[in-house]
């Protein structure tokens, strides 16, 4: 039975006297772990393994996870390169999101694999812990138990007939998706956008923050100055 729950653990009774504790790392196959009061409270009745018993010391450790078997066995022949499958948002960082596809099973989108075309800030802007999301599996990494993810890649690339849509010189009156200090990125149509640099905004003023200027959703005139279908870049200008 628990007696004690801290964020890092619980500390179990297993008889009257003899007390060992249950981490919080050995509470589930998952490696992005919560609280240990998210899985359990005071009072609750558990089956567990003792993994340590030190005499001398009188400590005892135990696992739950290790009840079950863990989850990384055979991963690769259950999850192949390019298959599509379901997970919920578990963990939002600043370079992306990890998403639990089963339980202990997580993978990563990093910010880069969420969009073809568009400049997110934070993944934040876009997601929330416990949202549902589709995702590909892009690779397996079983030995250091990583799964790398994508979700652009459930659309078509646009950059490969991006010639085809736009050309040098092209006009657009769109909207400013995002502003930087060193330009800001414009939304062309739904799956492009394109970056106008400071220097590109005016012939005669000198720009050193475009947001004293401009802000998100503001309309504005550009035109097409490069197409760079290697680095998936297209430069904008105003002036």
């Amino acid at each position: 039975k628990v007696v004690v729950v801290a964020d890092y653990g619980v500390f179990v009774e297993l008889r009257a006297g003899v007390e060992a504790l249950l981490h919080v790392s050995e509470m589930s196959w998952s490696t992005h772990l919560r609280s240990a009061s998210d899985f359990y409270s005071k009072g609750d009745n558990l089956k567990a393994q003792i993994l340590t018993l030190d005499k001398e010391t009188r400590k005892m450790s135990l696992g739950v996870k290790q009840m079950t078997p863990d989850p990384w066995i055979d991963i690769e022949s259950k999850y192949n390169e390019g298959l599509q499958v379901n997970g919920k948002v578990v963990n939002i960082m600043n370079y992306g999101i990890f998403i639990e596809i089963e339980e202990g099973i997580e993978g990563l989108v990093h910010i880069s694999e969420f969009s073809w075309t568009k400049h997110i800030k934070h993944p934040a802007d876009l997601y929330k812990t416990g949202d549902k999301v589709d995702v590909v599996i892009l690779s397996v990494d079983n030995n250091n138990k990583k799964i790398s993810l994508g979700i652009k890649q459930l659309e078509n690339n646009p950059w490969e007939n991006v010639n085809d849509k736009y050309s040098l010189g092209q006009t657009f009156d769109s909207k400013i998706s995002t502003v930087l200090n060193n330009g800001f990125y414009v939304s062309l149509d739904d799956n492009m956008e394109g970056f106008v640099n400071n220097e590109d905004i005016s012939w005669t003023r000198k720009i050193k923050n475009p947001s004293h200027l401009f802000s998100k959703n503001d309309k504005v005139n550009v035109q097409i100055l490069e197409i760079n279908e290697d680095d998936k870049k297209i430069k904008l200008g105003i002036k």
